[in-house]
């Protein structure tokens, strides 16, 4: 947070000094028990936060919404409503997560070394290239594929993943699909 001289009486009234005592405002403004703060540009919003009052460890199931890298845009599902409208992030099983591996190298138990970059045009699609030779490389795939419409067992739990808008994400796939990387 940024240091705002305290007004004086006498103190004249500019622009200037009423948008730093505005930014120091908006600066000090976060989130507690059930309430998120969300920056987006340089506004502040506060919501309710519907997903820090499930407990850690609670299912639920979810409709997917959008595919991203590391998350999956859902709604909460509900067979007899299908859907209540409000939208939630789910993250991706950790091992099918992008930005943990993308552009690093993974050394395995046997010292098999094998460098991954991910494709820009889906997030479902990687290179594995191994790292000794660093001429045998395999296009890999995400399978079974998600798709828009599926529904998932998610599970409430504290990921350390920020969505796009910065939002914490507080549900994880519990990846009952069974999904894994495969050779394509």
């Amino acid at each position: 947070m940024s240091e705002v001289r305290p007004w004086k009486p006498g103190d004249p009234i500019t622009a200037d000094r009423l948008n730093q005592h505005d930014k120091a405002a908006r600066d000090a403004v976060t989130g507690g028990s059930g309430v998120e703060s969300l920056r987006v540009g340089n506004d502040v919003v506060l919501r309710n936060s519907r997903e820090l009052q499930i407990p850690v460890g609670a299912r639920i199931r979810a409709k997917v919404v959008s595919i991203n890298d590391d998350y999956l845009t859902c709604s909460i599902y509900n067979a007899a409503q299908d859907s209540d409208g409000s939208n939630i992030s789910v993250a991706k099983p950790y091992l099918l997560q992008q930005t943990p591996f993308d552009g690093l190298n993974t050394t395995y138990l046997d010292g098999q070394e094998v460098g991954y970059s991910y494709s820009t045009a889906n997030s479902y699609t990687r290179t594995a290239t191994d790292q000794d030779t660093t001429t045998i490389t395999e296009t890999q795939f995400i399978t079974p594929n998600y798709f828009v419409g599926e529904v998932l067992w998610c599970e409430r739990s504290n990921t350390g993943l920020t969505d796009d808008n910065s939002a914490a994400i507080y549900f994880e796939d519990v990846n009952t699909g069974a999904r894994a990387w495969a050779v394509a």
